[in-house]
């Protein structure tokens, strides 16, 4: 009985190193969804970075492309467009009330 146990014990504790043995190697080895996910979250990344970049160029642009003249001439022919359909509107209210 004795060498039953001792038997047992070595076995056990074989199979106990080869299962924690096997259990290290697989955790070692990187999954096929975590180099996905590193690979996608990296392009994120460079794609950020790449947008960034190209509004800040945009903005600094603009910003040297900017003229006070041509707000204003914008600012008046929105005006002038306001003004027109608001005096339509009142001749069309006109229109309605005389008749």
């Amino acid at each position: 009985m004795n060498t039953l146990r001792k038997t047992t014990l070595a076995l056990m504790t074989s199979l106990s190193f080869v299962a924690f043995a096997s259990g290290s190697a697989n955790a070692a080895q990187v999954s096929t969804e975590q180099a996905v996910s590193q690979f996608v979250l990296a392009q994120g990344k460079q794609v950020m970075a790449t947008l960034a970049d190209q509004l800040q160029h945009s903005i600094t642009s603009s910003l040297e492309q900017f003229s006070v003249d041509s707000t204003l001439s914008w600012s008046d022919e929105e005006a002038e467009s306001t003004a027109a359909s608001q005096n339509e509107k009142e001749s069309t209210d006109k229109t309605a009330e005389e008749e």
